[in-house]
Formats: C-alpha cells, structure tokens, sequence
C-alpha cells in the first residue's frame, strides 16, 4: 500500500524539516494591502491574560476567512511573546492555514514541530491544513511522501486527506497518479471511502487535459459502477467536457438528469450547452435556450451574450451579434474586453473595418484596454485588406499603450511586407523580433521562405545572403522544411 504510493513520490521524512523561530513579518510577502501592525495595535489590547482561547481562535478565524493572513500570523506573534494566551492545537492549526496561504511551507511545518514538542493530540484537521499547504504550493510529492510517514506512525487520515491528495495530484497534472491513489482509496487500503469528490476532481482533469472519452468512462465505469452518485460540480464538469468535443446531444442528457435529480441548473451550465451549440454551428438552437433561459428568470451575464455573439460571428451573422451587444450595454453588464474582441472580429471577417474601429474606440473611452488579440485581430484585417500603412499606425498605437507585440504580431507584419515585396524590410523586422527575445515559430520562418519563394530570391549558395540565412534558420526548427525551398 504504502510502496505504491512511494512510486510517485522522494523522500521527505519528519527530520527534513528545520524548526526556526520565525521571522519578522516584514519579510513576509503577501498581495494584500491590510497592514499588520495597524490592525494588531487595537486587536492586541482587546486581549489580556483573561482572554479565553477559543474567543482568540474565532477572531483568527475572521481574519483568515478575509484573507488577511498576515494580520493573523502578526497577530498570534504577538500574543505568543507576550504570553498573553496561551495557543492550543487550534490555533497552531489556523496559523498553518495562513502560512499555507502566504507560500510558507517550512513555518507552517515549524509549528508542527511546536505541536509535537508540547505534546497535543494530533487531528487531522492539523495534518490536512499541512497536506493541503504543502499541494497548494505545489510540493504534492513531499505531500505523498508525508501521508507515507504519518501513515508509518500510526495516524489514521480521512477522506478530506485523500481528496486534498488527489486534487494536488490533478494540479500538477499527474492524472494517472490521481486515479492510482483513487483506486487505492476504492480498495479501502486506508480505511477510508472514496467520495463524490475525489471522482469528480479526477474526471474534471481529465476533461481538462482533452482526455474527453476517458473521463467519461471514468465516470460511467467506476464512479456510477462504485455506487457514487454525481452532484452538481461532477454534471458541470462532464457537460463541459461534452460539449468541448461537440456532443452536445449527450450534454443535453446530463442537463435533463440534472433536473431530474433535482440539482440547481446553473447560468454555466447554459452557458456552456450555448457555446457547444455555437461552435456545431446550431445558432437557432443555442438562441431557443438563451431565450429560455430569459423566459424562466435566470439572469444571463455577459459571458453567456458572449457565447452567443461569437457564434453569431463565426457564421458571418455580425448584425445579430451587435444587437445582443446592445443588449448587453441596456442591460447594465459591465462590458469586457473578451467581448468587444469578438465583437471586432466578427466586423473584421466580414470586412467592415470601420465598423471594428468603432468597436475599439467605444472600448478606449469607456476606459477597457484593448489587449494584443485586440491589436492583432485589426492589424491582420488591415493588412489583408491593402490598408498596410494604417496597420502600422495601429501597431504604433499598440507600442504607445505599452503593449509589446508577440510573435503573430511579427508574422502579421512580416507576411505584409513579403506580399508587397518588400523583403528587405521583412528581414529587418524579423531581425527585431529576434531581438527582442521572441521565439519564431515554423509559421515564422515558413512566411519567410514563401515571400522569398515567391519573389524569386531563394538561393542555396552564400551569394545570396538572405536565402541562405533562412534556409540555416529553418533547418534548426523544423529540417523538413527543405522540401518547401526545393518545390521552389
């Protein structure tokens, strides 16, 4: 048991850990604006050697539950060295929480240490707090190898320590160590039941990871056939995952055993059978259930008029897709940039470009930043369209944001200027992208060689120097290319 578990883990034993006093809060670091010291001043001196310990444990529990986990470690510092309360397990077990939190895995083990050397009784909400600090960091394999040692001496974990496990696991994207140590838990080797939620945390990874058919499997061949029913996450999982690949029929068939079951149908989960519906190109279909959805009160948000846009858009129905943008505005949603870029791509692929500037501009004066799709999407229609001068007035303006171009900025421009035969330029720009610490993909190199091809200039000898530079590059990325420079 415990050696199949060691087959995905190192070694990590008690004695790894170094217990040290901790350091001042100062070197902490934390994305939090609550001041530590401001806060601790008043809260100090609402305590005193009378102070009961679980009054202390409740307000360490507020300050955790509103993240302010630096106030609570700066906080227990500070009635720890005046001896004001005199911490339990309890408390040791909220400040692991917080240390956890903050990316400190050895403090939260150096209280541990200072629970063992005082002698309390270990629980395994203390054990869960470190297991679960130690995945959520990212250390899942010394989490194993700490489950094997705890295991070793005795202690008898539960379900939430297997599901902390697991999830950690599936973070990490080691599925099949997730589903090893499932299965483990499925053969009662830990005495231990295996839960709705250790299945659904593997079947929501495998979908994930594209692992579509898998994880339906999964779901039908052991989760059902193991007598553990779905609840609300593992239907929201499986409809997605459907829905991803185009089956949207059998998303549907969840969504209709949802109800049956009685579980709450959620705006995501229409959302997501709209945009399944979208990408199969069902466009009648995916309005029927956003009207629906309207008809029987649910409050659509902005990602779901989203979905719906974009399909509207795919299929050149762009009018269709403005109106519901419209719609979006009246209704009051806080419009985003994901959605006026699909927006601009839907004007851009049916090449109403001032229709697309509109768009762009509206979003400037209601103070969105246009992103580098945003960017993208009309430097390419400009450019495809014989409006090269006034794509690179947009690029200037992308550089003026502050925004860097990425490499299909560069491939845009660069595809631009090889049509206008203008290669000299080309090679300049791809210099610079080179510069800049960007990588040229094959997409890179294969414009290129194109505009090159085509224009006459491609040379195997060191006469021409442009030729022969290419042919170098592109022999590093991808060697088969050489058979697009000898077609030529």
């Amino acid at each position: 048991m415990k050696r199949a578990l060691r087959r995905y883990t190192r070694t990590f034993h008690f004695h790894t850990f170094n217990f040290h006093p901790f350091p001042p809060v100062s070197t902490f670091t934390t994305t939090h604006h609550h001041h530590p010291a401001a806060t601790t001043t008043t809260t100090t001196s609402s305590f005193n050697t009378h102070s009961s310990t679980t009054d202390f444990n409740k307000h360490l529990t507020s300050l955790t539950i509103t993240d302010q986990h630096l106030t609570a470690i700066h906080l227990y510092n500070q009635i720890e060295f005046n001896k004001i309360i005199t911490p339990c397990i309890i408390t040791l077990t909220i400040i692991i929480t917080s240390f956890s939190h903050l990316g400190h895995v050895s403090l939260s083990f150096s209280l541990f240490g200072k629970i063992l050397k005082r002698g309390y009784v270990l629980d395994t909400v203390a054990l869960n707090a470190l297991l679960k600090g130690l995945c959520f960091n990212g250390q899942v394999l010394k989490a194993l190898e700490f489950h094997d040692e705890l295991v070793d001496k005795g202690f008898q974990l539960n379900d939430v320590s297997y599901g902390i496990l697991i999830d950690g696991l599936c973070r990490e994207g080691r599925v099949n160590a997730a589903i090893h140590l499932l299965r483990l838990v499925e053969k009662n080797c830990f005495f231990v039941k295996a839960n709705v939620v250790m299945y659904s945390t593997v079947i929501d990874c495998l979908f994930r990871n594209g692992f579509v058919n898998e994880g339906f499997d999964f779901y039908c061949n052991e989760m059902l056939v193991n007598g553990v029913c779905p609840n609300e996450f593992t239907y929201g999982s499986l409809i997605r995952g459907l829905c991803g690949v185009g089956r949207v029929r059998e998303g549907f068939g969840l969504l209709d055993e949802m109800v049956r079951e009685g579980f709450y149908v959620s705006v995501y989960n229409f959302t997501v059978l709209i945009d399944g519906l979208c990408k199969k190109g069902m466009l009648v279909e995916a309005r029927e259930v956003f009207d629906e959805m309207v008809k029987r009160g649910y409050e659509v948000n902005v990602v779901t008029c989203t979905a719906l846009m974009g399909g509207y858009c795919s299929k050149g129905n762009v009018d269709e897709a403005r109106e519901l943008f419209g719609k979006v505005v009246n209704w009051g949603f806080a419009l985003d940039v994901w959605t006026c870029n699909v927006l601009i791509h839907g004007y851009c692929k049916v090449k109403r470009l001032d229709d697309a500037m509109k768009v762009y501009n509206a979003m400037r004066h209601e103070g969105l930043v246009p992103n580098v799709v945003t960017y993208n999407t009309l430097i390419d229609s400009f450019c495809k369209s014989g409006g090269v001068s006034r794509a690179w007035e947009i690029v200037k303006t992308m550089h003026d944001s502050g925004l860097t171009p990425d490499t299909v900025t560069y491939c845009i421009l660069l595809d631009a200027l090889c049509k206008s035969q203008c290669l000299d330029q080309a090679i300049l720009l791809f210099n610079q992208l080179v510069e800049r610490g960007l990588e040229p993909d094959v997409w890179t190199y294969t414009i290129l060689i194109n505009g090159f091809c085509m224009n006459r200039r491609m040379d195997l000898g060191e006469y021409h120097v442009h030729g022969s530079f290419l042919i170098r590059c592109m022999i590093m990325v991808h060697p088969r290319i050489i058979s697009l420079i000898v077609s030529c």
